[in-house]
C-alpha cells in the first residue's frame, strides 16, 4: 500500500518541509491544544489506514462486531457494529463466502490538515482493485487526544470521476474548515448542515418541521437523497399498510461533522443524521421484517415495526450565493428495531 500527500501547487521545497513537519509531529502534537500543527504524521496516518483495512477484512469474514471498537468510531462504528450483529445472528459461523468478502487497496493518498485543539482529523482517498469494482473510498479518521489511536469515523464510496478535488495549501496540507468558523462563506455552515437537512424534534419527540426532509424546503439540490427520497416516501403503499417517517439532526459529539475545502472554493462535508420509519398493518396482516432487522428487533412485530437508522452523508456545499447543497452520497444503516 502506498500513501502520499498530494499538493495542489508545485512549490519548491514543499516535500522537504512536509517531511520535516511529519517527523516532528510526534512531539509537537503533545501541545496541539493551542499550537497549529499537522494533525497526524505521515507514518501514523499510514498505519491507521492499514489497521482499518485489516480490521474491515477480518470482520467481513468473522462478522464479529467486537472487533470494530479499536479501529472505528462515530457513525461508521455504530452502523458497522449493528450490521455485523445482524449478520452474525444469521450466520453464527461467519461469512459463508469468505474469499469474496475482503477488499484490497491498490492506491492510497492521505490528506493531512494543520490544526489546533482537539479533535483532529485526516482524510484518506483509497482506490479498490479492479476485482472490487475500482471504486474510490473517502475515509475520515479522527482522534480526541494524543493518547488515542486514530479511528475511521466516516466512509463514502464514489466512482473515480465523482471524487471532488480537495484543496491543499502551498506546503501540501489539506485546508480544513473548523466547525467554529461561523458560516465560513458557505451556503450552509458545516456545523448546521445536519439540522438543515434532517430538522429537529421538540421536547416531546415531535417533528419541528424545520429541516429539508421534514418540510421539503431548504437549500438542497434535486437528487436521489433529497426530492427523490421524499417522492419515494409519498408512493402509495399497499392498502393494508401505513408508513410514517421521522428525521432529526445528529448533533451529538460523536456524530460531529467534518469539513474541508475543495479546489473550486466549495466545501466537502461529512455529516450524520437520525431517521426512523414505522410500518403499521391492518388486522389480519403481518408487518414485513427482513432477516437482518429481525436480529436487531426488540419485541414482536404483530401490528407494527419501527426501524431506527443512522445515516452518513457526504455533501458538496457551495459558497454562499453560488447554488444549493448537493448530497453526493448517503449511507444509512439500521441500528435498532422495535416490534409491537
Amino acid at each position: 500500500m502506498r500513501v502520499r500527500a498530494r499538493a495542489a501547487k508545485a512549490v519548491a521545497g514543499a516535500a522537504g518541509a512536509l517531511a520535516m513537519a511529519a517527523s516532528l509531529s510526534g512531539c509537537i502534537t503533545v501541545h496541539g491544544e493551542t499550537a497549529v500543527v499537522p494533525a497526524a504524521s505521515q507514518s501514523g496516518a499510514e498505519r491507521a489506514v492499514q489497521r482499518y483495512l485489516d480490521t474491515m477484512n477480518e470482520v467481513s469474514v468473522s462478522f464479529d462486531a467486537e472487533q470494530v471498537g479499536p479501529t472505528m468510531t462515530g457513525p461508521l462504528a455504530e452502523i458497522t457494529e449493528a450490521s455485523l450483529t445482524a449478520l452474525h445472528g444469521i450466520n453464527p459461523d461467519g461469512n459463508p463466502d469468505p474469499e469474496a468478502a475482503t477488499v484490497e487497496f491498490t492506491r492510497t493518498e492521505v490528506f493531512i490538515p494543520e490544526q489546533a485543539g482537539w479533535p483532529k482529523f485526516f482524510v484518506a482517498e483509497v482506490t479498490l482493485s479492479d476485482d472490487d469494482g475500482g471504486a474510490h473510498w473517502l475515509l475520515v479518521f479522527t482522534r480526541n487526544s494524543i493518547d488515542e489511536r486514530w479511528k475511521a469515523a466516516y466512509r463514502a464510496i464514489l466512482p473515480p470521476d465523482e471524487v471532488p478535488e480537495l484543496e491543499v495549501d502551498d506546503n501540501g496540507y489539506l485546508v480544513d474548515i473548523p466547525l467554529d468558523d461561523g458560516a465560513a462563506g458557505l451556503a450552509v455552515p458545516p456545523a448546521e448542515l445536519s439540522t438543515a437537512y434532517a430538522g429537529t424534534l421538540d421536547g416531546d419527540g415531535a417533528l419541528n418541521g424545520d429541516g429539508y426532509l421534514q418540510s421539503g424546503e431548504g437549500p438542497f439540490a434535486s437528487g436521489p437523497y433529497t426530492d427523490q427520497l421524499l417522492a419515494e416516501r409519498e408512493t402509495e403503499p399497499a392498502p393494508e399498510e401505513d408508513w410514517q417517517y421521522r428525521d432529526w439532526a445528529a448533533n451529538e459529539p460523536e456524530h460531529a461533522p467534518v469539513a474541508m475545502r475543495t479546489a473550486d472554493g466549495s466545501a466537502l462535508v461529512f455529516f450524520t443524521s437520525h431517521h426512523s420509519d414505522r410500518q403499521t398493518v391492518a388486522p389480519g396482516h403481518t408487518p414485513s421484517v427482513s432477516e437482518e432487522v429481525e436480529q436487531l428487533m426488540e419485541g414482536e412485530a404483530r401490528t407494527s415495526v419501527t426501524r431506527t437508522w443512522l445515516s452518513m452523508q457526504l455533501a458538496l456545499v457551495p459558497a454562499e450565493g453560488e447554488g444549493d447543497v448537493e448530497i453526493l452520497r448517503r449511507h444509512p444503516g439500521i441500528i435498532e428495531a422495535r416490534g409491537e
